[in-house]
């Protein structure tokens, strides 16, 4: 039995322990709980939906007097079938799904009091296979198919197999080119990538190429994305989606996330994007061409820019830390209006990000705009921001094109 089975005996074990204690019974106790006569049994799942090898608790109860010693069947079958799924006959039973979906991707399973059958109830339970597993240590690419029982080896074989609405769950390890990975990984549309856990799920990018492509709406969280080879971008994004608890801890020659375009309205959440290769170098965010992204709650550090903001990108920002950067935030020298709202703007941006501690400037507008920052914290605190012309040491603020970015509460709304 591999690890990832032991852990679902376990977790069964636990729930049907608990099963047990919330009815007054224990594990040593008669499996016959209330009175002798039923008023009505009722079958009650813990999951109406269950991946194909996976399992789910059910349970055949009295309505108003508890659980009765039953029998249980799967699409008429005692115990079920390898069609079907099968079931434990205990009560709290555990079903198991079958290796495949079954016909029309539905299930039914009866509990049947046991003296007398003619009492019955049954649940449906809905089978999928939406879900592709992989492992770089336990998984193989020529014999897995993604099920939780044989996970495939690499994420490029699961994205090839995927449908929209689908996951791939990756396991811990260091997915790159060593490995098998087809570089970059291109997400299809409304598939979800998600690593097992963010520190331990990690994807190196290629020699001068992206790591992470979103050229679709789609989703990606819980990974680690590397640089070790001078890859690009770390991740693409030109539509929407959602990017979510994501570190980037390498440099990057352009950024770590780029979200580009007009009509991308990314969401960007609980992010760290830190630059321990290459202090100062490269950008951490870059929000350009028109995009609508939402940025929040991310840590940006150690990059020569922590935010680019281009051309007419329209980007909400709110509860970011972007410190110890060259320049905090920067914008590209235009007479062309960008627009991104830090506190207080025409998105109704909350503020609450920190800009400070940046060694060149904390936050420069190079474009004719009035930016709106309020409700931030700078190296001066609160209200403690220090305006320029130009970049002069010791300037939070830096308005070079006529501009204006208000970060107190000093103009019009």
């Amino acid at each position: 039995m591999n690890a990832h089975s032991s852990n679902l005996v376990k977790g069964a074990a636990m729930l049907l322990g608990a099963a047990l204690l919330l009815q007054g019974c224990s594990s040593d106790e008669c499996t016959t709980c209330g009175p002798s006569e039923p008023t009505e049994l009722v079958v009650q799942a813990a999951q109406e939906r269950v991946q194909v090898t996976r399992e789910t608790l059910l349970e055949a109860v009295d309505a108003s007097a508890g659980r009765f010693e039953v029998s249980w069947y799967v699409d008429g079958v005692l115990g079920g079938s390898d069609s079907a799924g099968v079931v434990t006959q205990t009560n709290p039973t555990t079903y198991t799904a079958p290796f495949d979906v079954p016909a029309g991707g539905t299930v039914v399973v009866e509990a049947r009091l046991a003296d007398d059958d003619a009492v019955a109830a049954a649940d449906t339970i809905t089978v999928l296979f939406d879900t592709r597993y992989v492992d770089a240590e336990e998984g193989s690419d020529g014999r897995g198919d993604g099920r939780w029982t044989s996970p495939f080896k690499t994420i490029t074989a699961a994205l090839a197999v995927v449908a929209g609405g689908d996951t791939v769950h990756v396991f811990p390890g260091t997915y790159d080119e060593t490995l098998g990975e087809i570089m970059p990984l291109d997400l299809p549309e409304n598939v979800a990538l998600r690593g097992a856990h963010r520190d331990s799920c990690i994807v190196d990018g290629p020699f001068e190429d992206e790591a992470i492509n979103m050229f679709h709406e789609s989703t990606i969280s819980h990974l680690t994305v590397r640089n070790p080879d001078r890859c690009t971008i770390g991740i693409y994004s030109t539509a929407g989606g959602l990017i979510s608890n994501v570190l980037v801890n390498d440099g990057f020659l352009y950024s770590a996330i780029r979200a580009s375009g007009e009509g991308n309205t990314v969401v960007i959440q609980d992010c760290e994007l830190v630059n321990t290769e290459d202090p100062e170098e490269g950008r951490g965010f870059e929000l350009v061409f028109g995009t609508r992204a939402e940025v929040r709650r991310c840590v940006v550090r150690g990059w020569r820019t922590g935010m680019f903001i281009n051309t007419t990108s329209e980007p909400l920002v709110e509860h970011c830390e972007l410190t110890d950067n060259g320049y905090g935030v920067d914008t590209w020298e235009d007479d062309v209006e960008t627009n991104p709202d830090f506190g207080e703007g025409e998105r109704g941006s909350e503020g609450g990000n920190t800009i400070a501690g940046n060694t060149i400037a904390d936050f420069v507008n190079r474009t004719p705009t009035w930016i709106f920052a309020r409700q931030n914290f700078w190296d001066g605190g609160f209200e403690g921001a220090t305006e320029c012309i130009e970049i002069l040491p010791g300037c939070d603020v830096v308005n070079t094109n006529g501009g204006v970015v208000e970060w107190c509460d000093c103009g019009p709304r």
